[in-house]
């Protein structure tokens, strides 16, 4: 409710967030039209939809230095422009569902600062914000640089961090992996990315499963096996990386 006011909205947000984001400007606007017809407010509604959920996630959405600008704790401000705000509103509501978000773009493109912003409004000292949001799960995240160095190892291990996290209370918690410069990890010679391969297959699996077993994906005493636990992921690249 807070993103969109009316069903066609909805369907807007709905097609930029499923596809539209997945291409450059003069394609998205192709792809409006061909589903929406000519004349859309898709553009408008996402500008104001992603306006609205950058300002009240960065805090009170108060001006430090004129419209379109957020305060900064230090001093100063970011200005509102597209990129952040289309990064935010794509990261929130990936993250909020669990799923997995790449974020792909030039050095400067907010992409950094847009993980930041989620992080630290979705804190666990920034409750009456996450129920102000709809009674949201804090996040607890985990950071991983890579590089040309990275290991499959290491990568799992991270995950297996955030699945134990996130076994303790789902409902309460979102265990988030933080994927930096994902495009280096393609370059190891021992292919880390194929543990976020394997990783995203598993997902899809572990949800059929939470839905299909009578158990809930719980072990003895209800508690959420890690196994089954979900994890969002978001990726950072500055170049497009092979699937």
């Amino acid at each position: 409710r807070a993103l969109a006011h009316t069903p066609t909205e909805a369907r807007y947000l709905a097609v930029y967030l499923t596809y539209a984001f997945r291409f450059e400007q003069r394609r998205r606007h192709a792809l409006l039209q061909a589903v929406f017809g000519e004349r859309n407010d898709a553009q408008g509604t996402l500008r104001r939809a992603a306006e609205r959920i950058t300002q009240r996630l960065h805090g009170s959405g108060g001006s430090a230095g004129g419209a379109g600008m957020l305060a900064l704790a230090g001093g100063g401000g970011v200005a509102l422009n597209d990129a952040l705000c289309e990064n935010i509103f794509a990261l929130f509501c990936c993250v909020v569902n669990r799923e997995f978000v790449l974020v792909v773009g030039k050095p400067g493109t907010s992409k950094s600062l847009s993980v930041e912003i989620i992080r630290t409004a979705m804190s666990t000292d920034r409750e009456k914000l996450r129920e102000e949001l709809g009674q949201l799960p804090a996040l607890s995240t985990n950071y991983y640089q890579c590089s040309p160095l990275s290991t499959s190892a290491g990568l799992q291990q991270l995950y297996e961090t955030a699945h134990r996290q996130s076994a303790t209370d789902p409902s309460q918690l979102i265990a988030l992996v933080v994927l930096d410069e994902l495009g280096l990890a393609d370059l190891a010679p021992d292919r880390p990315i194929k543990v976020l391969h394997t990783e995203l297959e598993h997902t899809a699996e572990r949800r059929l499963g939470l839905r299909a077993d009578n158990t809930g994906g719980r072990g003895s005493g209800g508690r959420v096996r890690p196994e089954n636990a979900p994890v969002a992921t978001i990726a950072l690249s500055n170049w497009t990386v092979d699937a």
